[in-house]
């Protein structure tokens, strides 16, 4: 017998709480465990009912979703939590912070009076999020981050899509210590500072712009600078002209160097158009490395990814919401 995805919901208007129970009470698939007014409803049953997604509203009057997400994070659970909300619009920085803490995805909720003509949008919608979403995250749930090897480098490549994920990911990450994290993202010389600038204001750990000789330090997140190819030597970066590259700062390259230190190292290939990073990845791979791909639905361009995938040396495929998680676990 095929197992039922568990849902659980929180949610404060009645109206809404039989709508959802009468959404998924009609497909066979689902099982709903519980139905909860608010987040601290929901959170104090947690323990209990063990749901496979949660669906929360995001205003619950005095409660809202940023207080389930927190108290998620709190306990160190990861739940795939969806926001369904008619408060998207109204209160956007708000909805960008539950992202940064952790959900994976916002749906638009319909008001009362539209409610008849967007049904259909919002079943079909909803039903289709929550498929994906469990089959995508389900196995990866049952991986014991805890347990998860530890290593010292992270290697971060990405192009096309990039610049948006890899703020997803900087500002989910917990603080770490020892772990250094290397960026290659292709973008033009005059860019990479603004955008290191721009991360180093919305993570926990400092994050620059890369620069030649300077000796690495823990704890650290480095980005390729706009036209040089970044690379380790001697516990130092060396940067080297990109100019003979077609693209740049090339992922290859930086794979390639950290290839010495692979069995201390993970290489994550994000979304991107072309080649770039897959050759440097199996080489990685090659030699012990953990090696991480975006998959292909939160990809912009499932180009980089693919021709990693192909070469059938990939550990992880991942979604680009769980990629923070992942890091997180394997960090020191």
């Amino acid at each position: 017998m095929k197992k039922k995805i568990k849902i659980a919901i929180a949610e404060d208007l009645e109206f809404f709480r039989s709508i959802f129970s009468d959404i998924f009470s009609d497909e066979k698939e689902f099982e709903i465990l519980g139905i909860y007014k608010n987040a601290k409803e929901l959170l104090d049953n947690l323990n209990q009912i063990n749901p496979d997604i949660i669906l929360s509203d995001f205003n619950m009057g005095t409660d809202s979703a940023l207080n389930l997400l927190d108290g998620l994070n709190e306990k160190k659970i990861f739940i795939p939590v969806i926001i369904i909300s008619s408060y998207v619009k109204q209160e956007s920085e708000k909805i960008l912070s539950c992202l940064a803490k952790g959900a994976i995805d916002i749906i638009e909720k319909p008001t009362e009076q539209s409610f008849k003509a967007s049904f259909d949008l919002l079943k079909n919608s909803l039903l289709k999020k929550v498929r994906y979403i469990y089959n995508n995250t389900s196995k990866i749930k049952d991986i014991n981050y805890e347990n998860n090897t530890k290593v010292d480098y992270i290697l971060i490549g990405a192009s096309t899509g990039g610049t948006k994920a890899i703020e997803l990911i900087i500002s989910s990450l917990k603080k770490f210590n020892k772990t250094t994290i290397f960026i290659s993202q292709h973008m033009p010389p005059k860019y990479t500072k603004t955008f290191a600038s721009r991360l180093n204001e919305i993570g926990k750990n400092p994050v620059k712009e890369a620069c030649d000789g300077e000796k690495i330090e823990k704890g650290t997140i480095y980005i390729a600078p706009g036209g040089a190819n970044m690379t380790i030597l001697d516990n130092k970066i060396k940067l080297y002209d990109a100019k003979d590259y077609i693209v740049s700062p090339n992922i290859d390259v930086m794979f390639e160097s950290f290839v010495p230190y692979a069995n201390k190292s993970c290489g994550i290939l994000l979304t991107g158009m072309g080649n770039d990073g897959a050759i440097g990845l199996k080489k990685l791979h090659d030699e012990n490395s953990i090696t991480v791909i975006q998959d292909e639905r939160t990809s912009v361009v499932y180009g980089m990814p693919k021709a990693a995938a192909e070469l059938f040396i990939v550990d992880y495929v991942l979604p680009i919401y769980l990629i923070p998680h992942f890091i997180n676990s394997i960090s020191i």
